[in-house]
């Protein structure tokens, strides 16, 4: 069985503020990312010559749209990674609570019963 102290909850609530923070973060910098990718790939297609599918080919493959993808799969696992963080802390949140509340209600039965 785990047994969870005040502090540990306490602590599990910082936790839980630190990831929203760097979850918030995350996205932002994930949003800003994909519009300055889809930015740079306008700009390669404008500036390609050729036929429309050999644009989008060079628009796509170009060298800063390339590494803003690299980036944007990091971000994008940062976030899941985060989320899941997240998720954890609540189930442990909850099992304290959870496992309190038993507490609390064998002392009302013990008192009944006294």
């Amino acid at each position: 069985m785990i047994n969870l102290q005040q502090e540990d909850l306490e602590k599990l609530v910082s936790h839980m503020r630190k990831c929203g923070d760097l979850l918030a973060k995350a996205t932002t910098d994930l949003d800003l990312l994909e519009s300055k990718t889809k930015e740079l790939e306008s700009q390669a297609f404008l500036s390609a010559e050729g036929t429309i599918k050999d644009k989008e080919h060079k628009a796509r493959t170009c060298k800063l749209v390339v590494e803003n993808n690299g980036k944007i799969a990091q971000l994008r696992g940062d976030i899941q990674k985060l989320r899941w963080s997240l998720k954890v802390s609540e189930i442990e949140c909850d099992l304290f609570r959870s496992v309190n509340s038993n507490k609390r209600l064998e002392r009302k039965l013990y008192e009944h019963l006294s």
